[in-house]
């Protein structure tokens, strides 16, 4: 088998070291009379570092990287630490470095890793000054032709040429790509100009508004790489080498912290990059031709995954080009690379976008909301493992012998794979552009678009202290009981309306009514604000005359935590008590230490532990996790009415339900617990899942046994 690759940069050198190393031949062709970079520095994380010592490089690695110890955030203004990310080892932890990643993260000078993966490539392998001009793909091999008039032929080709690629561009279609708005000013800045620094061998990042800087020793530690990050209005210059004038750069960071102003004043001759991406592509390869690195995925910085994602890709490609040695289909190798890599590679793109405006964020009140979201952070993830261990612990080697399945085979029945792919595919790319603000919208565009309120019941909007409380009432369900229902969404996401579809079922099946309100989210309202509001929307019921014998209340998700964290709160105040309780799939432990939330990873699409642990902290904002009213897993269950709690046996809330229910039986509480077997989180929602209709049913004879109220 022999491989053509177009692109002499980090992730083409790589993919061919990577070809060799399985007994594939190679050839490398760049448009460049040398390889060379420009003179700035990158950060390869573990999930890259371990690829390239594979490959042998660990030694080179060693000698002109720098170990990184933690990535520490500061306010740009005040110098103040914001938050700490721990991603290595340190001299005095070497045991560190295998806890949290299991590998190194290393910071280098472009060139110096450029320069060890050609000296690493044999001699022949690449070819400079040659810029390919098209392929012909004809079934049986490829052929590319060359400005130069050379033409060569073999079984496959790999476009590495990046975000303008040649080879993308007749293979997918010539697009442009997204500017981001934004540009770096870059420098480089040897050792002996910054000795009256404490600059500690770790990333130091400057959060301000509107701009951050970044600065990390390279070079094995001679040479520290700054990167200053402004609104593109800031300077006309959007090139890589173009020289930014000086002068403009101070402006842009004028009133920064003494130490960044300290390495501003060492900086003689800053140059300027501009910023462009794509969102993730739906393909990459077709026939005999595929794209690696930048040519299929450009991204954002913010994550410093670029260059990690060009050598992933280039360990991929090579597994299942080998893997198809014996029956040479070439399509077949190329479909399975892009499969296994398109998803791993949109996540990453996604996450790198979507820091942006957490790092740029210009308001004073989100600001403060984004520190204390990562105060409570650093508290439930200290080591993190959550927020980014599925970034840096990713073992691509390991991922990539998995074999190839449906995602949504996790599940049995075709109705609950649906039900998986809906969730799975609730949110797009640029719904996570805004951040909770385009996830809310995208959340509530899901449920009114598929879960519609069932056209026999009425709704009418009863406001309590400004906020909508949509009562949905069943055909003659006037004396039937009242459910006071909450919605769920992690108290970041979620509303009254989106959740009519869910209360319409419920009105139908136990006779009378469902009152929905909206409660405050998250992080514009942090803890205990949700239980405030709920609070408040129980007293509204009785102040308009509802006898508390005759309600329940319910809730999905972190609506099902809230209910019981409601109920805890009204006894503790003395009031009315409700007929019963009804938890639907809860979020019960905002510190999110129950066992199925790993136990689920890969089968629930939607409560990973990296969105749960973003949720949670996004509304605790520096309270505690185990306060009761915030999770009730650590709760006094004594006083309380009877409880219903049901939940998927296969989600990763199951172990939330269930603690809750050991809580309730340990005080005498009268707790029943219905699990179902092979079905997604807040199943009740599909109105296709049998489960969905039985859960129903079953709440329906609860209410009407507690309440003395039948449907």
């Amino acid at each position: 088998m022999k491989a053509i690759v177009i692109g002499g940069g980090i992730g083409g050198l790589t993919a061919a070291l990577a070809l060799l190393d399985q007994g594939i031949e190679v050839e490398v062709y760049e448009q460049a009379h040398e390889l060379k970079e420009i003179g700035a520095g990158l950060q390869i994380a573990a999930n890259a570092s371990r690829v390239l010592t594979r490959l042998g490089l660990g030694p080179e690695l060693e000698r002109l990287g720098v170990a990184v110890h933690a990535i520490v955030m500061r306010d740009l203004h005040s110098d103040r630490p914001v938050h700490s990310l721990p991603v290595e080892r340190s001299d005095a932890t070497p045991e560190a470095m295998t806890a949290r990643f299991d590998g190194t993260f290393y910071q280098l000078h472009r060139p110096d890793l450029l320069g060890m993966l050609a000296d690493a490539v044999p001699a022949g392998v690449t070819r400079l000054g040659e810029k390919a001009t098209g392929f012909v793909d004809d079934g049986a091999g490829v052929t590319v032709t060359f400005e130069s008039g050379h033409r060569t032929r073999g079984d496959l080709l790999i476009g590495a040429d990046g975000i303008h690629s040649r080879v993308r561009g007749q293979l997918l279609g010539e697009t442009e790509p997204e500017f981001s708005r934004i540009v770096a000013w870059r420098a480089l800045i040897p050792r002996e100009k910054l000795a009256h620094l404490d600059l500690e061998q770790d990333c130091h990042v400057w959060l301000g508004p509107n701009r951050s800087g970044v600065a990390y020793w390279v070079h094995g530690g001679e040479l520290l790489n700054f990167v200053g990050m402004v609104p593109a209005d800031e300077t006309a210059a959007e090139s890589w080498t173009t020289q930014g004038d000086l002068a403009q750069m101070r402006r842009s960071f004028a009133g920064s912290n003494a130490r960044l102003q300290a390495i501003l004043d060492e900086i003689e001759s800053p140059f300027i990059t501009g910023y462009y991406y794509r969102y993730p592509l739906a393909e990459w390869s077709r026939g005999r031709v595929a794209l690696l690195g930048d040519a299929a995925h450009p991204m954002h910085p913010f994550l410093a995954q670029g260059a990690c994602q060009a050598i992933e890709d280039a360990a991929v490609l090579a597994h299942t080009l080998a893997s198809h040695l014996a029956d040479g289909d070439v399509p077949a190798a190329l479909a399975e690379y892009q499969t296994r890599r398109i998803p791993r590679a949109a996540r990453v793109q996604n996450a790198s976008r979507t820091q942006e405006p957490v790092w740029h964020m210009s308001d004073p009140r989100e600001i403060v909301q984004r520190n204390r979201t990562l105060a409570s952070l650093s508290e439930l993830d200290p080591d993190a493992k959550t927020l980014y261990g599925w970034v840096f612990s990713y073992d691509v080697e390991a991922e990539a012998a998995k074999p190839l399945r449906d995602p949504s085979a996790v599940l049995r029945r075709e109705e609950a794979r649906r039900a998986w792919t809906m969730w799975a595919t609730l949110l797009r790319p640029k719904d996570l552009d805004r951040q909770h603000h385009g996830i809310r919208e995208a959340y509530d565009r899901f449920l009114l678009h598929n879960f519609p309120p069932d056209p026999t019941v009425s709704v009418e909007d009863s406001p309590v202290d400004g906020r909508t409380h949509l009562r949905v009432t069943a055909p003659d369900g006037a004396g039937g009981p009242t459910l006071l229902h909450f919605h769920g969404g992690g108290y970041l996401l979620g509303s009254a309306a989106g959740s009519v579809g869910l209360a319409s079922r419920l009105a139908r099946e136990t006779g009378g009514s469902v009152v929905v309100p909206d409660y405050r989210l998250a992080p514009e309202h942090p803890y205990p604000a949700a239980v405030e509001d709920a609070v408040a929307s129980y007293d509204a019921l009785l102040g308009r005359g509802v006898d508390p014998a005759t309600i329940l209340i319910s809730g999905e998700s972190a609506g099902g935590g809230l209910a019981v964290a409601l109920a805890m709160r009204l006894r503790d105040l003395g009031r009315p008590m409700p007929a019963g309780i009804v938890a639907m799939c809860p979020m019960g432990d905002l510190a999110v230490t129950g066992e199925s939330v790993d136990t689920a990873a890969g089968v629930d699409p939607i409560s990973t532990r990296t969105f749960l642990t973003q949720m949670a902290t996004s509304y605790l904002q520096g309270s505690n996790p185990r306060a009761p009213l915030a999770s009730p897993v650590y709760g006094d269950y004594q006083g309380l009415p009877p409880l219903l709690i049901q939940v998927g046996e296969n989600e990763a809330l199951y172990s939330d339900a269930t603690r809750m229910a050991d809580a309730a039986r340990r005080d005498g509480v009268e707790v029943e617990l219905d699990a179902y077997p092979d079905t997604v989180h807040v199943f009740h929602m599909f109105d296709f899942l049998p489960e969905s209709t039985a859960a129903l049913e079953r709440t329906a004879k609860f209410a009407g046994r507690v309440t003395a109220l039948r449907p």
